[in-house]
Order: structure tokens, then C-alpha cells, then sequence
């Protein structure tokens, strides 16, 4: 028998160079895509987690001024190890303090080993979490326009703004009128 007498068969067993150049070309473009739209992702991970912190921050002060007159409010304060120190009134007299909080959300004034936690520590065997991440401002005014807090001793209004890096751009703002029960 000679070759040629055989059929003719032809197997496909490989890809050709230019339907394997196309399929590279395609996972290429998905890949990039892909790989463009996690830093976004994450970004809004984080953004939602700053978001939800500042809520939280927000609710704690509300609920601790919405029972006291803004002068009696008094914080126990605690060093960075968990040790209590006496009661301060911290806001007698003033209309805007600026605290400063770390990724739990716990409170504090200071830094280092001088920092005074207005929450106990969430951990005090551990290294206590100085870094802050949020920026809290307290501010507390009247309003004329408004009878319900025109007179400060009827009631005010408190406002509390968290910041978290760049404190410019990132911030909420949560305002409450806090009567005082006549």
C-alpha cells in the first residue's frame, strides 16, 4: 500500500497561532478590567467603614448630652493601661471642643502616654490604640430663628462633625436640638 492510496485525514489537535493570539487578547481585556474596578472596591469598603465609625461616634455623644445640661456633662477618664481617673466636666464654659478617636472609636484627648480616654480602652492589657483616625468636633450654639433652642437655657443645638483623613473632604455632620426639660 502506498501513502497515497490512504484518505486523506487531517486532525485538528492544536489551536492555530491567530485563535490563540484572539482568546490571550480577550482574557487580556477582561483581566484589566477586572483588576480596574477593585481599587474602587476597596475604596468603598473603607469609605462605608469611616462612615459607619462617624455614626457610631455621633450616637455616643448624642445619648451622653441628650440626658445632662451641655455644663454638667461629666466623662470618666481613664489613662491608655485602663486606669480610672476622677470625673472631668470638660465642657463647662465652651462652645466647640475637638477630640480626636482611634479605629474603634474610642475617644480621647492627647497623645502618647498623656492621652485621656473619654471610653475605657477597649483592650487595656493591650498597647492602647493612640492613632487617631477620626477628628471630632463638638460644637454647641443658639439660634434666634429657632424657638426651641433661642435661649440658652431652654435648649441647644450640637452639632458633631467626624473627619477622617483627608479631614477636608471626608467628614459627616450630625446635628441634635437638646432641650432641657421645663
Amino acid at each position: 500500500m502506498k501513502p497515497t492510496d490512504l484518505p486523506e485525514r487531517r486532525s485538528r489537535r492544536a489551536f492555530t497561532l491567530p485563535e490563540v493570539t484572539l482568546a490571550l487578547g480577550i482574557a487580556a481585556v477582561a483581566l484589566v478590567a477586572l483588576f480596574g474596578v477593585m481599587p474602587n472596591a476597596l475604596n468603598g469598603n473603607a469609605s462605608a467603614q469611616h462612615e459607619t465609625r462617624a455614626i457610631q461616634i455621633a450616637r455616643r455623644l448624642f445619648s451622653q448630652f441628650g440626658t445632662q445640661p451641655m455644663d454638667q456633662v461629666k466623662f470618666n477618664q481613664y489613662k491608655p493601661d485602663g486606669t480610672d481617673l476622677p470625673q472631668q466636666r470638660l465642657f463647662a464654659g465652651v462652645t466647640s471642643v475637638v477630640l480626636k478617636a482611634n479605629i474603634r472609636g474610642e475617644l480621647f484627648d492627647g497623645v502618647g502616654d498623656g492621652a485621656l480616654f473619654l471610653d475605657r480602652p477597649t483592650a487595656p492589657t493591650a498597647t492602647p490604640d493612640v492613632f487617631a483616625v477620626y477628628q471630632v468636633t463638638l460644637r454647641f450654639d443658639t439660634d434666634p430663628a429657632v424657638p426651641e433652642i433661642a435661649n440658652p437655657a431652654q435648649g441647644r443645638r450640637m452639632t458633631v462633625r467626624v473627619a477622617w483623613q483627608p479631614y477636608v473632604t471626608n467628614y459627616r455632620e450630625y446635628v441634635r436640638i437638646l432641650r432641657k426639660n421645663l
